[in-house]
Formats: structure tokens, sequence, C-alpha cells
């Protein structure tokens, strides 16, 4: 029986190393800690985490200004498909960016046999296909369609997915499908 499952996972970098003189090192220029240190490195508990003196705000300040998901969607600049990616069989909630949604989605003036809830589909079952034919643990991934911007022949796109935390304070898996080169 295969326990393999084929949902990306979010890596977290390890938190850096003080040395002698104070200095910090990240954990691959640092020396790699043995025995039972390595072993609390490995599997930190969440009361060890609470209790960690190592955050974002003691080594770059208080954050000046963040922009959320939620803000995103507010704003149009995202699309949430979460409902139809969930009846093409995609477990996360998933968004697309509002170019891929306007240039993949949104069917264009004058396209004829097209709309928009087909073009979604297509678009939501290749990522499907494109997520249980990754590797395991990957975070970031390409996939294709067709997909027909006039009334001529459909053309081959190609697409990213990249899975990450839903916003800010909630850190639940989220996919975000954006362009080749938007980040």
């Amino acid at each position: 029986m295969d326990n393999h499952d084929p949902s990306p996972v979010i890596h977290i970098p390890a938190p850096p190393e003080e040395v002698p003189g104070g200095t910090v090192l990240p954990m691959d220029q640092a020396a790699a800690p043995s025995g039972a240190a390595t072993e609390a490195l490995q599997a930190p508990t969440s009361k060890a985490m609470e209790q960690s003196d190592h955050s974002t705000t003691a080594l770059f300040g208080e954050v000046i200004y963040a922009y959320s998901r939620s803000q995103a969607v507010a704003d149009g600049l995202q699309v949430e498909a979460t409902k139809t990616a969930g009846e093409a069989g995609i477990r996360f909630p998933v968004f697309l960016t509002r170019a891929v949604f306007d240039t993949y989605v949104a069917v264009p003036p004058g396209v004829e046999c097209q709309d928009e809830s087909g073009r979604l589909w297509d678009l939501l079952w290749m990522l499907r296909h494109a997520i249980l034919s990754s590797r395991p643990a990957q975070d970031r991934l390409s996939f294709a369609l067709y997909v027909r911007n006039d009334n001529r022949k459909a053309r081959l796109v190609k697409l990213l997915a990249a899975c990450g935390p839903l916003d800010i304070d909630d850190p639940q898996p989220a996919i975000t499908v954006l362009l080749p080169g938007e980040d």
C-alpha cells in the first residue's frame, strides 16, 4: 500500500546559530551540531518554538507594512478559485493572479464557443494533473495547457503554481497560480 501524500509542503529554513564572539551565521555556514542537539533542531516542539529568541522582529525590526492575501483578493489582484478547484480534486485553497485570470480565464471579446467556467475548469484540471505527477515536497511547479484567445487554433501556454501560506496570519497551505516572471 502506498502512503505517498502528493500534497505540496512548505519549507521553513532553520534559524541562524550564534557562534562565539556574537556573530550569527546561517545553519549551512555554522558548524553542524551532533547528537541531542541535532535531534532538537530536527523536531522542535511548539513550546520550544514559543520560547525561542529567534524571531524576524529581532533580526529585522518591526514590520513597516504587510499586504495580505485577503487584501489582494479584496483589491482584485488575486481571484479565488477554491470552490472549482475542490470540484477538480485539489484539497488546498487556490488563487489566480489577476494577470492569469484576465489572460487565460476571462473570455476575450469576440471569441466564440468559449466560457469562463470552462476555461477555469481546464486550467484547474491541468493544475491537478501537474500536482499529481510532481515530486514530493515540491513547493513550485510549472504546468501547461492549451488556451484559445481568438477564433483560430488554441496555443500552448505555460503557468506556474506556488504553494505557500494562505495568509499572513494563517499558515495553512494555499496554491497561487501565476504567469512565469510574476512573483
